[in-house]
This record gives structure tokens, C-alpha cells and sequence, in this order.
């Protein structure tokens, strides 16, 4: 079976699920509850955005130690990950950005790959 049709299945698509909810969950587990809550916080506010890599970008300079703190863990999440399935720490990233943006509340900032930022209706 060719890659191309692999991922046309229904079993890979039940995959690709099951992976990002454990992302997930491993995610937010890496995040101490007050990180976690800082986070939340920031996000809602505008201060950091999520960008189309799975990372965050900070969107104000006081937000640069938390931003910095939540990507070396996700980095670290993503770099586990890749190899545990055989792909690279950047496809993972990408898969877990496309599940944020659909968990993410209404008016999240998300940087696109063209380096533009739009807020989610």
C-alpha cells in the first residue's frame, strides 16, 4: 500500500485521533496548573497566540518567559512523539497545531504559515 493511499483510510484516520488526543493529554499534563492558568489567561487576553507550527509566539514582550517556557516542553513532547510514530518533530508539531486551533476559544490568535495573524471567530 502506497503512503498516499495509507492515509486515506479509515484506520489511519482513527490513528491520527487517537494520536493527537494523547498529545493532548500529554501536553497538559507537562504544564504546572498556575503555567497552565497563565496560559489560559494570555491566550484569552491577546498576549500569545498559537502559531501554525504547534508552538507559541509571544504577541507582548511580558509574555516572552511564558511563551519560552510552554514551547521547550512541547518541543520536547513533539521531539518524543516523532519518534515513537517515525516521523519528524515538525509533522507533529503541524498535526497538534491543526487539533489546538480546533479546541482553541473564539478570538485566539494563531500566526499562519504566511506569517499573518488572524483571531478565530
Amino acid at each position: 500500500m502506497q503512503p498516499s493511499t495509507l492515509r486515506q483510510t479509515p484506520l489511519f484516520a482513527c490513528f491520527a485521533a487517537l494520536f493527537v488526543a494523547l498529545l493532548l493529554l500529554a501536553g497538559q499534563a507537562a504544564l504546572a496548573p498556575a503555567e497552565a492558568q497563565s496560559l489560559k489567561s494570555q491566550l484569552a487576553s491577546g498576549a500569545v497566540g498559537e502559531r501554525y507550527d504547534g508552538y507559541l509566539e509571544a504577541r507582548n514582550s511580558s509574555a516572552r518567559s511564558l511563551v519560552n517556557s510552554v514551547n521547550a516542553k512541547r518541543r520536547e513532547l513533539y521531539e518524543k512523539r516523532a519518534q515513537e510514530v517515525g516521523q519528524s518533530a515538525e509533522v507533529v508539531g503541524k498535526v497538534y497545531a491543526k487539533e489546538l486551533y480546533q479546541r482553541a476559544a473564539s478570538g485566539t490568535w494563531f500566526l499562519t504559515a504566511g506569517n499573518t495573524w488572524t483571531q478565530k471567530p
